[in-house]
């Protein structure tokens, strides 16, 4: 491909720097016949490889597409290799989420679920893990098969033999026609990976595994990475701790919990505010716990503190002696043996419908409950203990090393 030396470059402190490699594949991403693309390349396939295959399509337009792709894919290899250019983010460490749920514990979704976050997002199902993480290894993949002229020159063939009654692989054009359709699919995730990193640069946020679960139509909804771009639930967690000590927390459930189950007490320690306040600060760690089980792997740097966007002293003492205990000192001697089971097999939708009904019960004298909503108490009582005990050792962590 020819050099063009008066490109325009930013500098490398420029917003722009970034964008100029991935511009290419952005354009392209956007435009209308990309979002057809795979079905559109399938049927491409089956042309050019069928013998007597009767079909009026005009496969010129996907050819064509599939050729500014491979462009695109080029001038960012290639600017990057001019540029000596990686982006830091693409060598970030991962590393086994020791929270992770057992496979006895987890729901029938929880696989699907779990795919990372770019992969759920994109349906991204030819690259691996680490091109997802880093998709120049998959640019440099595709043209290690063939350069950027015999790409074109394929396709070149690809459109004559979609226009025939014969099979290409019968006449050596291409041999493995099949394997050249993945390798083009790949090409198309890669645009997806690409554009994704050029409006949001989401690598640089760790690339989330959990993005996904924070979508307004997910099933996250007050752990806000939204407007803070945290998506470490142990973030959130530390957060909440300084404000409350586990027993604090505890104590006012009863409370609300009472409020909800007599006609005679309604909730009256202060507004009604300060309860749906509260009620969504449980919601955030009944959220976080779950979202803490979720993901294979995760960014090295989300278990330690040090490396928090901002990390809060617990408002409990390390040593600080409990009033009672809901968990067993076996259970809160192994935390992450505990999260999964009281995570198993469930999601968050059950629990926190419950905790809604409870906060307008406590906002009411004329009816109670037909429930008592006990096992709820309990079990959100033993997820506040369990992940006080997780940020306990969160906050030892970080004074280790201060």
């Amino acid at each position: 491909m020819m050099r063009n030396d008066f490109d325009y470059v930013p500098k490398k402190n420029d917003d722009e720097y970034v964008d100029h490699f991935l511009h290419g594949l952005h354009n392209e991403f956007w435009h209308p016949d990309y979002k057809n693309i795979k079905q559109k390349l399938w049927a491409l396939t089956k042309a050019v490889v069928s013998y007597g295959w009767e079909d009026d399509v005009d496969h010129s337009i996907t050819i064509a597409l599939l050729k500014r792709l491979i462009a695109g894919a080029w001038r960012c290899k290639d600017y990057m290799e001019r540029e000596k250019y990686t982006h830091p983010s693409f060598n970030r460490k991962w590393v086994g989420n020791p929270f992770y749920q057992r496979i006895k514990d987890q729901d029938k979704d929880f696989l699907e679920r779990n795919k990372p976050y770019l992969m759920h997002e994109g349906r991204i199902e030819h690259l691996s893990i680490e091109e997802i993480r880093n998709f120049t290894l998959a640019i440099d993949s595709f043209f290690e098969k063939l350069n950027v002229l015999d790409w074109f020159k394929l396709l070149d063939r690809w459109e004559e033999y979609s226009k025939k009654a014969d099979s290409i692989a019968s006449y050596g054009w291409d041999e493995h026609p099949l394997c050249t359709y993945e390798e083009l699919l790949r090409l198309i995730e890669i645009t997806f990976l690409a554009d994704s990193f050029y409006y949001n640069h989401i690598v640089e946020e760790g690339l989330p595994h959990n993005g996904h679960l924070f979508e307004d139509d997910y099933v996250i909804t007050k752990l806000d990475a939204t407007n803070t771009d945290v998506y470490n639930p142990l973030e959130h967690v530390n957060w909440i701790f300084a404000d409350y000590t586990a027993d604090e927390l505890k104590e006012e459930i009863d409370y609300w919990f009472d409020c909800a189950n007599s006609r005679t007490k309604i909730w009256s320690k202060a507004e009604p505010g300060k309860l749906v306040d509260f009620h969504d600060r449980v919601i955030c760690l009944y959220e976080a716990g779950w979202v803490l089980v979720q993901g294979e792997e995760i960014p090295t740097d989300w278990l330690d503190p040090t490396c928090f966007e901002s990390f809060e002293k617990p408002k409990e003492a390390i040593t600080n002696i409990h009033c009672g205990y809901s968990l067993s000192s076996k259970e809160r001697g192994n935390p992450a043996k505990t999260l999964s089971k009281l995570y198993r097999r469930t999601g968050v939708d059950l629990l926190r419908n419950h905790l809604s009904e409870i906060l307008s019960y406590a906002l009411r004298t004329d009816r109670v409950p037909h429930n008592p909503y006990d096992e709820d108490r309990k079990k959100i009582k033993q997820i506040i203990e369990v992940l006080n005990v997780i940020n306990q050792q969160v906050c030892v962590r970080r004074d280790e090393v201060e």
